[in-house]
């Protein structure tokens, strides 16, 4: 899946309307695994200030928090939106990159990927549709003011295609490589060596699926090992895996 996939895919999550005396209730917080590279940080508590952007490189930050973390063995686990609440705009958009630095030093690059969180959104949306009226089956009522019947077209290398009651949302570009994760029931974090020969600004897209639960996901290049780190919230079981490809 691309970018302009996923991007289109967190598209569709910000259509679900729901009232504004609603919209506090909806889950304000993700947790993040971060995996840091050389030079690995001493075990122990560090202060980490992460920063939220839409680009992998440069750019603005939307928002930024500092956050007192437990490091193990390189790596620690870190709730985003605890003390600064993260805005309803950020958690249903497109691709997101986090920046962090450890203890005021320099930002650590690369930023890590994340997955967008638009499935977690929309469930929160359409349970309060439910308690609203047992008769809803949808709030989507226009896309960009357009209202009425709207048709979903694919463009510019995007191909969409209706299986049942789902919208299959898929690239029509080759990727360079490609590959599935399986989890072994153990681990949230696992590393892959392409034969792609990675760095900063590689275009590299995933998806962790689960017949069962939502995981959050995050992804972080480490080009000197020419290696991707995925981590996902919680161990991934046998039957869950991460979807990874890298575009041209």
């Amino acid at each position: 899946m691309t970018s302009s996939c996923l991007s289109i895919l967190a598209c569709v999550a910000t259509l679900l309307a729901t009232p504004l005396s609603l919209s506090a209730q909806l889950p304000r917080s993700i947790s993040v695994r971060i995996v840091f590279g050389s030079p690995l940080p001493d075990d122990g508590v560090h202060l980490i200030h992460v920063r939220w952007f839409d680009d992998a490189m440069g750019g603005t930050a939307r928002w930024q928090e500092s956050i007192l973390a437990s490091i193990l063995e390189g790596s620690c686990e870190v709730v985003l939106g605890n003390s600064t609440m993260l805005p309803d705009t950020l958690l249903r958009g497109g691709r997101v990159f986090l920046g962090y630095n450890l203890d005021g030093e320099a930002e650590r690059l690369p930023r890590m990927q994340l997955l967008p969180v638009a499935t977690a959104q929309t469930s929160a949306y359409a349970e309060m549709a439910a308690r609203l009226d047992p008769r809803a089956t949808g709030l989507v009522t226009s896309i960009n003011e357009v209202a009425g019947p709207v048709s979903m077209v694919g463009a510019n290398g995007v191909r969409i295609a209706r299986q049942g009651s789902m919208l299959i949302i898929s690239s029509m570009h080759e990727p360079l490589e490609s590959g599935i994760i399986q989890g072994d029931g153990t681990s949230s974090t696992y590393r892959v060596r392409p034969n792609t020969a990675l760095s900063a600004s590689s275009r590299v897209t995933f998806e962790v699926r689960s017949p069962t639960t939502i995981l959050v996901g995050s992804m972080n290049i480490d080009a000197a090992s020419n290696e991707l780190v995925f981590s996902v919230s919680a161990p991934m079981l046998s039957d869950e895996s991460i979807f990874w490809s890298i575009s041209p």
